[in-house]
């Protein structure tokens, strides 16, 4: 591909003229090993194949713009025709109907086609509540498993920094988990069909 091409340009030009340019300086300790000999820094300030270095950078900006430009031409942005005429509107009474909100639509722009009027829920509340309630689903199968591999029941402080709690004092009591996973999921599965209610 030409991308491709574009790098075996760069690689050739690269190896074939700036590397000897760089070992034909003196600077640095004369080992064939050693990486500095390979770099600028190994050239003097007063040699004139510096302007080399210059050159070959200019030419491998332009080479990247090319690049880019050929490879940013191709790209096509797709867009659903139908989210680009979708209208979100929040802050509408949960009692107000969709026949009415479209009609004030259609009344205030006239110039416009409403095809559709229709409550929507509160997708990233209803996202974040079902993600909890499955946090909490896994941790009472986990110590529900606990419970039958090892037979003892699990006291888990679900309160902010409760794992420092050392000691038993009102308002920092250590409940039983499985209980307090499974009130949690229920509390969660509440929470979820209210969001879904109020749309």
């Amino acid at each position: 591909t030409r991308r491709s091409c574009d790098l075996v340009a760069v690689g050739v030009l690269s190896v074939g003229i700036v590397l000897p340019v760089n070992f034909s300086g003196d600077l640095l300790e004369n080992n064939a090993y050693s990486f500095g000999r390979t770099t600028i820094a190994n050239l003097d300030s007063r040699n004139n194949l510096l302007w080399l270095h210059t050159s070959f950078a200019f030419l491998y900006l332009l080479l990247t713009v090319y690049s880019m430009r050929r490879h940013t031409s191709k790209m096509r942005y797709k867009e659903d025709d139908l989210v680009k005429r979708t209208l979100f509107i929040n802050g509408i009474s949960k009692y107000a109907e969709s026949e009415k909100i479209k009609k004030h639509f259609e009344e205030a722009y006239p110039n416009c086609t409403v095809l559709e009027a229709r409550p929507c829920y509160n997708v990233a509340r209803l996202m974040s509540l079902d993600a909890e309630r499955k946090k909490a689903e896994r941790g009472k199968i986990y110590f529900k498993n606990l419970l039958d591999k090892e037979c003892i029941t699990s006291q888990i402080n679900p309160r902010l920094c409760g794992h420092l709690c050392c000691c038993a004092i009102k308002g920092c009591e250590e409940m039983e988990a499985i209980q307090y996973y499974t009130d949690l999921e229920e509390r969660l599965k509440e929470e979820y069909m209210k969001e879904i209610g109020r749309a």
